[in-house]
């Protein structure tokens, strides 16, 4: 079962193989699965390791930005779209999993400064949706945060440290 374009391995064939399995189950006194079992493990697998993918870029302890956040979330979810259509037997898990990320990041996508920091990434910009809206909201907060900055007028200090001016945005 080959999905999203990446190479299927089967788990059955790794390492040890099928044969291996089988003698395993027999020493413990297990019934083998059946194949309608290993088809389930094997698409469950298939659907899951984007999501594990996932998780493991967005818990990283290193080179983890608020700006991967977006970008991970809607990769996710255009991969998850691609196995529920050609899934046969866990599209429930799917759906269920795609209503989830909807409903617990749903403020995320409407978060003016989450956007505009996906946007302002280097390895993102506008590549990870084709939703027009969220691009453009987020483009007009970066103009906005532009403007506003670019008509601040520095203010003058007397006798401050420069820490100070730092936390104050002072000009020192």
């Amino acid at each position: 079962m080959q999905r999203v374009g990446t190479p299927y391995i089967s788990p059955w064939n790794k390492d040890h193989g099928e044969n291996e399995f089988r003698k395993l189950c027999a020493k413990l006194y297990v019934a083998r699965l059946t194949n309608t079992e290993v088809a389930f493990l094997e698409e469950y697998i298939c659907i899951m390791k984007p999501v594990t993918q996932a998780l493991n870029i967005l818990q990283s302890e290193t080179k983890m930005y608020m700006g991967y956040l977006l970008p991970t979330i809607c990769i996710l979810q255009e991969k998850l779209h691609d196995l529920e259509a050609t899934s046969a037997i866990c599209k429930p898990l799917i759906t269920a999993m795609l209503e989830a990320i909807e409903r617990r990041f749903a403020e995320i996508f409407v978060d003016k400064e989450a956007i505009a920091t996906a946007i302002l990434h280097p390895h993102f910009r506008t590549i990870w949706t084709d939703n027009q809206a969220i691009i453009d909201l987020g483009l007009r907060h970066i103009r906005f945060l532009l403007h506003t900055t670019a008509t601040m007028e520095p203010e003058a200090t007397t006798g401050t440290d420069h820490f100070t001016c730092f936390i104050q945005y002072k000009n020192c």
